[in-house]
């Protein structure tokens, strides 16, 4: 897993042998990253799921149901919803293809 090292210091940081310039940021593979430099572990636990949340209840469905609820909700929830199952045990393609498809479609259609 790939992660991302933002430089927002006024000089160039090091990740291993590799120079961060200011104001870039660089993907590094997670063994690479110091941990003074990953991202906090906070961020992924305000996705957690809440019980009774009918995203989560949608994403325990097969995912051709999956599939045809995504027209249904709205763009916020449609980002939640691939949130949610890309922190799932076992993130299934069809369904985080089938959001990243109803994202384009989305973003093609504005104008």
């Amino acid at each position: 897993m790939k992660l991302p090292v933002h430089n927002s210091t006024g000089m160039p940081i090091y990740v291993g042998a590799a120079m961060v310039l200011p104001g870039e940021t660089r993907h590094f593979d997670e063994h690479e990253v110091p941990s003074h430099l990953r991202p906090e572990k906070a961020a992924a636990e305000n996705v957690a799921p809440e019980p009774g949340n009918p995203l989560v209840e949608l994403l325990q469905l097969k995912v051709d149901d999956v599939k045809a609820a995504l027209p249904a909700l709205t763009d916020t929830e449609l980002e939640l919803l691939g949130e949610l199952e890309q922190l799932s045990g076992t993130p299934r393609k069809g369904v985080l293809g089938a959001v990243a498809e109803e994202v384009l479609k989305r973003a093609e259609a504005k104008p």
